[in-house]
């Protein structure tokens, strides 16, 4: 067996005792196995398709950065001598395999994309490697004004001024991004900090200028967009399944947003793989307090949002990377996945 099979095996075992636990000491086991026999299987499946709504979305804009670095892709109209074209259908399986080791430790998962383009494409690392830094501060900007939209429906009037707070960080953030004469200032003063500072400062300017094409301010805005839409769709498939129970209709839709989204970012931040453990306690945790929820019916209702969002796409991504290895005759190394020209970029951002 892999290495690559027994991270998946291993962090899959993990996830399965946190749930127990979760259910276990949270929500009163018996109770949530109750609720769970309960539920109606038709809402179910649409939290599935919603979820198929994220990764949709997501892979427009997955094409989108590919056409902004000059990756022929289909259809195309024009290739250079030699250049060979990545079809439709390999980018998908390419896509939707960066999904197999979103719980696996360490940072394999954010270069596998990369590694199956090089192997398959003869497309080097270094130049894809910053779509998974786009990817991810897209999202994280995307979650976070998801997030500032659910809680301005229940927020005092005269704490508004946390929203505008709020607003504002997203906006300078996309302004950093994208003007590359601020970040090459602020970089500049990094390096003068005693300590790691003028070590690290040039690989991060080599890194950024990698990614400035994707990160101007067209392509931001419109990926940005793009990321709002998809993780609506699954912000709106955890309101369903909250009003699915019997004591869920005291949430509305935007509740359900404002927590979904704050802890999607939280279980991101957290370092740890997928957001296990840290995204599930805090949903359960907020649909008791915020949404008046019994605790079983709350770990109930984490429990599904989670299977149909992380493990489903945990479920697509093993299936992707099989047929594509198959397909191109790729082999499948951790060690070599760990291996890119490039550093990878940061971790936070949410899978």
């Amino acid at each position: 067996m892999s290495r690559t099979a027994r991270g998946v095996i291993l962090s899959v075992a993990v996830g399965a005792v946190l749930y127990v636990a979760l259910a276990a000491g949270y929500g009163e086991g018996r109770q949530v196995l109750a609720q769970l026999r309960q539920f109606s299987p038709l809402l179910l499946v649409l939290g599935l398709l919603l979820a198929s709504v994220n990764y949709l979305f997501r892979f427009v804009r997955w094409q989108y950065y590919l056409r902004l670095l000059d990756i022929p892709t289909w259809p195309a109209r024009e290739l250079p001598p030699q250049a060979k074209r990545l079809p439709l259908y390999d980018s998908l399986l390419i896509f939707l395999s960066g999904f197999a080791l979103t719980v696996t430790p360490g940072k394999v998962g954010e270069v596998l994309k990369s590694y199956l383009l090089r192997e398959s494409h003869q497309q080097p690392i270094a130049k894809t490697a910053p779509i998974v830094l786009a990817e991810r501060l897209t999202d994280l900007i995307g979650l976070l004004l998801l997030m500032l939209i659910g809680v301005a429906t229940w927020m005092r009037p005269e704490h508004h001024y946390l929203l505008a707070i709020g607003l504002g960080l997203c906006l300078l953030l996309l302004l950093v991004a994208s003007w590359r004469s601020l970040v090459y200032a602020v970089l500049a003063l990094i390096e003068k900090l005693p300590g790691l500072g003028a070590k690290l400062v040039p690989t991060l300017r080599e890194f950024y200028d990698a990614t400035y094409v994707l990160l101007r301010p067209v392509p931001l805005m419109l990926a940005t967009l793009t990321s709002i839409c998809s993780w609506f769709a699954e912000c709106l498939a955890f309101y369903l399944m909250i009003r699915g129970f019997a004591d869920g209709g005291q949430a509305t839709l935007t509740l359900a947003t404002f927590i979904y989204a704050v802890m999607t970012v939280a279980g991101a931040l957290a370092f740890v793989p997928g957001g296990l453990g840290v995204t599930e306690g805090g949903m359960a945790l907020l649909l008791s307090e915020l949404a008046a929820m019994s605790k079983s019916s709350a770990v109930a209702v984490t429990l599904i949002i989670r299977a149909q969002t992380l493990w489903f796409a945990v479920l697509l991504g093993v299936f992707a990377l099989i047929v594509f290895s198959r397909r191109q005759h790729v082999a499948l190394s951790l060690d070599e996945v760990r291996a890119p020209t490039r550093p990878s970029p940061p971790r936070p951002g949410p899978t």
